[in-house]
């Protein structure tokens, strides 16, 4: 149920004004909104996890998510972990897999 909520409630603010996009945002940030200060559980983020597991994103969301990725500045703080994250690991066509261990 809580999927069609969602939905209906993206598909009615995509026919709202800006100027009341602008008011709903503002209704909806910081305390105002519901889940201000709750945590999710492990097992709802396992449910999350599961949905959108081998989910398939078609072109347009891609290229939506390019788009809005454009300029997004990364701190050499946030690449020099993802570098340590990724060593020892070998990138083969789209994804890393752990080097072998050669000894």
């Amino acid at each position: 149920m809580q999927t069609l909520y969602t939905t209906s409630f993206w598909l009615l603010i995509e026919t709202v004004s800006p100027a009341g996009r602008k008011a709903i945002q503002e209704k909806m940030t910081g305390k105002n909104n519901p889940m201000f200060g709750k945590k999710v559980s492990a097992e709802t983020r396992l449910k999350q996890s599961q949905t959108h597991t081998g989910k398939i994103r078609s072109s347009a969301s891609c290229k939506k998510q390019s788009e809005t990725m454009k300029g997004h500045l990364v701190s050499q703080e946030t690449r020099d972990k993802i570098r340590v994250a990724k060593m020892g690991h070998k990138f083969h066509g789209n994804q890393y897999t752990q080097k072998e261990n050669s000894h």
